[in-house]
C-alpha cells in the first residue's frame, strides 16, 4: 500500500538529465570565477533562461550537486552543456526550425577543486 519504493541507488532518466544540466551550468559559472553561492544562483537563472519549462530553485541545485558531486569523491561524471547556433540547427534540421537545441557531453573525470580566493597559504 502507498507509494512504491524507489530502487536503492537508482535514478530515473529525468533525474540524470536534470543532474547533467545543473552540473554543466554550475561548472560554467564556476569557470567564470564565481563563488559557490553566486554560481548556484547563476545556475538557476541560466536554467530559467535556456529551459523555461524546467522549474528549479537554489536549494534544488544544491541537492543535485550533493547527489552528483559528494564531498570526498575523486571521480565524478562531468557534463558539458552547449547550445547550438541557428546555422548548426539549420544544418541538422533542414525541414524544421526548432527554437533551441542543447547538446550534452559526458565524461568521467576528477572532481573539480575550486580553492577559496582568500585562502591562507601554509607557512614553510
Amino acid at each position: 500500500m502507498g507509494r512504491p519504493r524507489k530502487k536503492e541507488g537508482a535514478s530515473s532518466f529525468l533525474d540524470f538529465i536534470r543532474g547533467g544540466i545543473v552540473g554543466g551550468l554550475y561548472d560554467e559559472a564556476r569557470e567564470n570565477g564565481e563563488k559557490y553561492s553566486v554560481a548556484v544562483a547563476q545556475t538557476v537563472e541560466l536554467i530559467k533562461q535556456r529551459i523555461p519549462i524546467t522549474r528549479i530553485s537554489e536549494s534544488g541545485v544544491k541537492r543535485v550537486l550533493a547527489v552528483w558531486r559528494p564531498r570526498g569523491s575523486h571521480t565524478i561524471v562531468l557534463f558539458k552543456v552547449s547550445m547550438l547556433t541557428r546555422d548548426e540547427i539549420a544544418t541538422l534540421y533542414p525541414n524544421k526550425a526548432p527554437i533551441s537545441v542543447a547538446t550534452f557531453g559526458m565524461t568521467l573525470g576528477e572532481r573539480p577543486n575550486y580553492p577559496r580566493h582568500n585562502r591562507k597559504f601554509p607557512k614553510v
